[in-house]
């Protein structure tokens, strides 16, 4: 899926499998993930949920069109640095 422009995305991650895939991917390079108890991962979770819900929706209702365009050479940015971490993976986890 290939995103014009920072609406779009927003808008993508407003529906509920791309939520799921974008929270996934935040839990799982939290430091420490894997060693934390069930009860807290909940909580992390549901606060990661909360604010991905709450940030996509403001940001397709209520920010000023004006504002996006002025973020959509941060979000180039962002949205390529993620995709090269995605495919090209973790060098750390290489060199172990």
């Amino acid at each position: 899926m290939t995103f014009g422009n920072i609406n779009e995305f927003a808008s993508w991650l407003a529906t509920s499998g791309a939520f799921g895939v974008a929270l996934s991917l935040i839990a799982e390079w939290l430091p420490g993930w894997q060693t934390l108890a069930s009860r807290v991962k909940f909580f992390i979770t549901l606060a990661l949920a909360l604010a991905l819900g709450l940030a996509s929706h403001a940001l397709v209702n209520w920010v000023p069109s004006g504002v996006k365009d002025g973020l959509e050479p941060l979000f180039a940015v962002v949205m390529t640095a993620t995709g090269a971490v995605v495919l090209l993976g973790d060098n750390q986890e290489r060199d172990r």
